[in-house]
């Protein structure tokens, strides 16, 4: 059962919400003041909010078919996205590939030609795996995420 297109996250104790519409992500007010003083200004709820390029689009669902699926087809995205006319998933993430490769070589995925499937010692760090194809971590200088283990 694929993720659905509304996915909420709710993490440490402010339960601040983001949510994924289509082509943005939008974040609501974190203190609950700011939220209703909002609704009843009549205004959404949202407290800061970022259109996604077509680049942050094809990132975000390799990342979440692996992350809700344990899985991703190539031949799928390839389709979806339309990569076949310019190039395969494999030259269009071609500089994942090293990183995807250590991961394999670490027992946590395993790559075949058609598809990348996370493995039962895998889905543990599926954050991790899912990393690898978001874009804005790597020009990050400083650590301000989670951490897995």
């Amino acid at each position: 059962m694929p993720c659905p297109l509304l996915t909420v996250y709710c993490y440490r104790t402010t339960y601040q919400l983001k949510r994924e519409l289509n082509d943005v992500y939008v974040q609501n007010h974190k203190r609950l003041k700011d939220f209703y003083q909002a609704i009843d200004a009549g205004a959404l709820p949202i407290e800061r909010g970022v259109s996604l390029s077509q680049e942050d689009v094809i990132r975000r669902t390799a990342i979440m078919e692996l992350m809700c699926q344990f899985q991703l087809c190539k031949d799928e995205f390839e389709s979806k996205y339309h990569l076949s006319f310019d190039r395969d998933f494999d030259e269009y993430f071609a500089a994942e590939q090293y990183e995807l490769k250590k991961l394999e070589a670490d027992g946590l995925i395993r790559l075949s030609h058609n598809r990348i499937k996370v493995t039962p010692a895998g889905r543990l760090l599926i954050r991790n795996m899912a990393c690898v194809f978001d874009a804005y971590l790597h020009h990050k200088t400083a650590t301000n995420f989670s951490r897995a283990i």
